[in-house]
Order: structure tokens, then sequence, then C-alpha cells
């Protein structure tokens, strides 16, 4: 089942603060199922990035049972 892929308010100002210190990003949100929002590579390592928006409240912060899994 397909469901609409939400961003998270404050993925952009990660993306560019990511970017702002060399970081390569690649957003992976559209993929959906789980997978982590964004793909990091920052000093030859690569790191998958799931991005959580600290204002809003602890019960809208947490993963989802697809995320669970991919994890």
């Amino acid at each position: 089942m397909s469901r609409a892929k939400r961003v998270d308010a404050n993925q952009g100002e990660i993306v560019d603060a990511l970017r702002a210190v060399g970081a390569k990003v690649q957003p992976l949100h559209m993929v959906g199922e789980g997978v982590p929002d964004l793909l990091v590579r920052y000093r030859g390592d690569l790191h998958l990035v799931e991005v959580k928006d600290g204002r809003k409240p602890p019960s809208d912060r947490r993963l989802t049972p697809a995320q669970l899994a991919w994890h």
C-alpha cells in the first residue's frame, strides 16, 4: 500500500546545516517503506539519517512500524 511521503518541517534546515559543514546529502524520504530520510556522506563515511522534528509532541516523533522494521 502506498502512502503519501511526509517531510518533517525541519528537514530542509538539517540538510542545509549538513551541507554547510561539507557533507553530501541525498534525500531518500520519497522512497518510503521505512527507509531513512537522508543518506549523508561526510568525511568518507556514509550515514543514514531519520529526521524527526523535536518541536512535535513525543507521540509524533516515534518511528513508524515500517521504520522500526527497516532499522
